[in-house]
């Protein structure tokens, strides 16, 4: 996450494929605040998440920062036009990147990875 002074600094979430949706939310909270209040924790996650989003950047290539295997870039969302059949329409969209370090991940496993991240992100619904 941006920091002042132009600092950059990553928000720790730990096991958070292990979380619930509404214990991830209040870990990811939690995360931002002590990392913005300076509590900086090593970081030894094999995949770092980033976005730009909030600065309006659709599109970015992200670089494997070790000792991750890999990146994910989530863009910001944003409008496209689908041609599905002949049927052309608007639909919101939002750009993946995954930049991995082949000596660890081969490109097939990588594609798996993000085809199933983009499953998930299609099918999520928010509980309750």
């Amino acid at each position: 996450m941006a920091l002042e002074g132009d600092r950059l600094a990553t928000a720790v979430i730990t096991g958070a494929n292990r979380r619930d949706f509404a214990d991830f939310a209040a870990a990811y909270a939690q995360a931002l605040a002590d990392t913005r209040a300076g509590k900086m924790t090593d970081v030894q996650a094999p995949l770092n998440l980033t976005s730009l989003g909030a600065f309006g950047i659709e599109a970015a290539i992200p670089i494997v920062v070790p000792p991750a295997m890999g990146t994910l870039f989530f863009g910001r969302a944003h409008e496209r036009m689908i041609n599905e059949g002949g049927q052309i329409y608007p639909q919101e969209v939002a750009t993946l990147s995954l930049t991995f370090d082949h000596r660890v991940v081969n490109g097939a496993g990588a594609a798996a990875f993000l085809h199933d991240v983009k499953a998930q992100i299609e099918g999520f619904r928010l509980p309750g």
